[in-house]
């Protein structure tokens, strides 16, 4: 909430990973690609199949627009 807060006073964009990891409406996240591979190894790390499916799902959704 603090970044939140600071972003909107100095007119930053904040970028929110779980706007393309999770299904807010659903109250679920992606741990798998379509594929049934893993996204991730660990907390911040992603597998290539993971990069690769995660930057299909941005792009698509225009994720960067916001910018």
């Amino acid at each position: 909430n603090r970044l939140k807060k600071i972003a909107k006073k100095n007119n930053i964009a904040l970028l929110n990973s779980n706007d393309y990891l999770c299904h807010e409406e659903e109250q679920r996240c992606d741990f798998f690609t379509d594929n049934n591979e893993k996204i991730s190894f660990d907390y911040g790390h992603y597998s290539i199949a993971g990069a690769r499916y995660l930057g299909k799902k941005i792009s698509k959704m225009g994720w960067f627009k916001q910018l």
